[in-house]
């Protein structure tokens, strides 16, 4: 009976050194840079961010910024309607500008994704963002809409404007809803994905390369 157990043990021990090298082989795949930056997160244990969770820190993001556009209001009117002469679209572009596409590009989140564990990273290294990744992300998911709710504002059609707005919200929506690595439209075009921590039990072959 012994001389039958030892080679199930060998062969065990070799079973395990067979797949011992899977991750080196990951961490080293095509996918990976050899001049990348360290993970954001450190080690492989991210997964693609679900929509609620990224429609939550949106809407955290949004109040954030709402509350610093009634302080300048509350400015403006005593002003005629300017901040310091300047038209209020202006200052709500040149705002949202700074705290999405800035903190995408120099922190990898903005403070609502960050409350939530979010990262906004580059799709085939998932290292940072480029500054024009940044831009293009920033433009297809924000200021596009606030430029048509300004426009339709100002001629008069402010209803169809809205209604514009919540049809290009809804198509957001479904492309990261439905996504195989949940990018929306506005990812797509930017070229990245949005990550979060993957549970401890999550399995390693499930997670895409973090070098």
């Amino acid at each position: 009976m012994r001389a039958k157990a030892r080679p199930v043990r060998r062969r065990a021990k070799n079973r395990r050194l067979r797949q011992a090298p899977t991750a080196t082989r990951m961490a080293n795949g095509p996918l990976a840079s050899d001049t990348a930056k360290p993970s954001l997160f450190g080690r492989l244990d991210a997964e693609y961010a679900t929509t609620s969770r990224r429609a939550a820190a949106f809407v955290l993001d949004e109040a954030l910024l709402l509350a610093v556009w009634l302080g300048a209001g509350q400015v403006g009117l005593r002003q005629g309607g300017n901040v310091a002469g300047v038209p209020p679209f202006l200052i709500s572009t040149t705002a949202g500008f700074a705290y999405f596409a800035l903190c995408w590009w120099r922190f990898a989140a903005t403070p609502g994704q960050r409350a939530l564990g979010l990262r906004v990273v580059d799709a085939q290294t998932w290292n940072r963002v480029g500054l024009d990744q940044a831009v293009i992300r920033w433009c297809f998911l924000v200021f596009l809409s606030d430029a048509v709710g300004a426009l339709g504002a100002t001629m008069g059609a402010a209803a169809l404007a809205g209604l514009a707005s919540s049809a290009y919200a809804f198509v957001l929506l479904a492309t990261t809803a439905f996504g195989p690595e949940r990018q929306g439209l506005h990812d797509r075009l930017a070229g990245t994905v949005v990550l979060t921590r993957a549970p401890a039990d999550a399995p390693l072959q499930s997670l895409k390369v973090l070098v």
